[in-house]
């Protein structure tokens, strides 16, 4: 019996390292990671009747309430098969803290030792994936500057099944370095101490070669966060000035697409006359989903129907979509113009529940990571993607459920 135990433990472990990779996981394949842990997580729940705990659906409806509300917005929403697609891509937000809230029910401990080696796992991932793709596209007809200088694009466009947007690569990049900053203060070990500062000098670097703003400015803010609840100011202001200046000093000094910094566009007066521009377009788009979010404010259009409400906003507005589609741009937008107001609101009391309960365990980190969710959501939709939503779930859902470690067996 124990040593079957033992057998279901170790299962469960491989699965919660498995799902804390995913980004070296082809995208078609990530689904079935997480469904293996779902499985297996309900077969060990089912065997430890003994150890059974309440189950904190409390927990799991604050975390995955958004999913439930683009559920329920699928009851007034014209186009189903939208609608749908759209709710499949969010799965995991109920998903894992179902895993996170029986693993918890089941008695199913997390010591140090196995949320280090989660986090390792994170980083290491996420740190593999940028060398490997960058010496394989190094390797085909690219010198190394104009690896540098295409990067961000070819990561998006020629990479197959491990294809991914270079605003969500920023995001994994930008949490790595919130749980390094973390290691940095929970070790006592002098090497990994330094191997961390290593890896963030490196982060800083690939930040700004994928140059972008929201995620860059977001993970300052949440930086300076976590840094004043761990260390004193003087480590704060050095810990601080270290990320800008590595940091812009490598977006101004490394080659650049037609020497084009995307940072000039926050300084320059005359961004918005230039209809190409990032900053442009995005004020466009922002335009038409207030105006849309204004002729339907309370429960807003339905999840399959957003689309076809921006879409004919925007040719009026002289956006081109005969390349691509463009959404809102903005998560909070994206929720009034799903749920509306009501939705909104329902969505921001089960946030306030999360980071209640962060605050009552003092968990800086899982704030700090938050924080940079929520601020990222201004700029793009980050839940409505997969890997968005896989990152978001999974951290959310483990540091909820598990906001104190069991001791070491």
């Amino acid at each position: 019996m124990l040593k079957s135990k033992l057998v279901s433990v170790n299962i469960i472990q491989i699965l919660l390292l498995i799902n804390s990779i995913t980004l070296v996981i082809p995208n078609k394949f990530k689904a079935y990671g997480i469904a293996l842990f779902l499985i297996f997580t309900i077969i060990y729940n089912v065997k430890n009747t003994l150890e059974k705990k309440n189950f904190e659906y409390k927990k799991l409806f604050s975390i995955s309430i958004l999913l439930f509300l683009f559920i329920l917005s699928l009851t007034y929403s014209l186009t189903f098969n939208k609608g749908f697609n759209r709710i499949s891509t969010m799965a995991s937000i109920l998903v894992f803290p179902l895993i996170f809230g029986l693993l918890k029910k089941s008695s199913f401990k997390i010591t140090k030792t196995l949320q280090n080696k989660v986090f390792f796992g994170f980083i290491a991932s996420n740190f593999l994936f940028v060398i490997v793709s960058f010496v394989y596209f190094w390797n085909q007809e690219f010198t190394f500057s104009q690896t540098i200088i295409h990067y961000s694009n070819l990561i998006n466009t020629r990479l197959g099944l491990y294809s991914i947007h270079p605003i969500y690569l920023s995001l994994y990049i930008g949490v790595s370095m919130l749980i390094l900053m973390y290691l940095i203060k929970e070790t006592k070990k002098f090497k990994t101490k330094i191997i961390s500062g290593v890896l963030i000098l490196f982060f800083c670097v690939i930040l700004a070669i994928l140059m972008r703003k929201g995620p860059i400015l977001f993970l300052l803010i949440s930086l300076i966060y976590l840094l004043l609840n761990y260390f004193k100011i003087k480590k704060t202001i050095i810990g601080v000035f270290f990320f800008i200046v590595t940091t812009f000093i490598s977006i101004q000094y490394l080659p650049k697409y037609k020497n084009f910094n995307r940072f000039d566009e926050i300084t320059s007066s005359n961004a918005l006359e230039n209809p190409s521009s990032s900053t442009a377009i995005r004020y466009k788009i922002y335009d038409c989903s207030i105006l849309k979010i204004s002729e339907s404010p309370f429960i807003g259009y339905g999840v399959g129907n957003t689309q076809q409400q921006l879409d004919p906003c925007y040719v009026k507005k002289g956006i081109d979509l005969s390349v691509k589609t463009y959404n809102c741009h903005n998560q909070y937008f994206s929720i009034l113009l799903t749920t509306g107001i009501i939705g909104l609101i329902i969505y921001f009391l089960g946030v306030y529940n999360v980071i209640s309960e962060f605050i009552k365990n003092q968990n800086y980190l899982a704030i700090s990571i938050i924080i940079y969710f929520l601020l990222n959501f201004l700029t793009e939709n980050i839940i409505e993607r997969e890997n968005g939503m896989i990152l978001y779930s999974f951290f959310l859902s483990y540091f909820v459920f598990y906001p104190k470690l069991s001791k070491e067996p």
